[in-house]
């Protein structure tokens, strides 16, 4: 069974980051998916067991979907010095 989680809206303040998805106990199967509505890029971290942390940077007015497994959590970063990001992150996981 898959469970769809609440889609989270973003705004991340010039060179700032927030976890949006944390399952320290094992991790699970998930798909991840960032959408950026923003004119400057956004830096998708991923820490999935065994593969260690992952980063995707997802450009502007562009989105991403991908699958980790197990992924532990999910956090986004701005890298802009001077402008803040908006958009929308969204996490499926599968239930065994």
């Amino acid at each position: 069974m898959a469970v769809l989680l609440q889609q989270q809206p973003f705004t991340l303040d010039p060179l700032s980051g927030s976890s949006y998805y944390e399952d320290l106990a094992g991790g699970s199967a998930a798909a991840v998916t960032v959408i950026n509505n923003s004119a400057f890029p956004v830096i998708l971290s991923l820490l999935i067991a065994d593969r260690g942390i992952v980063e995707y940077v997802i450009p502007a007015f562009q989105s991403l979907t991908l699958k980790a497994s197990p992924l532990l959590y999910a956090a986004l970063f701005n890298p802009n010095a001077a402008n803040p990001v908006t958009g929308y992150l969204t996490v499926a996981t599968a239930i065994y």
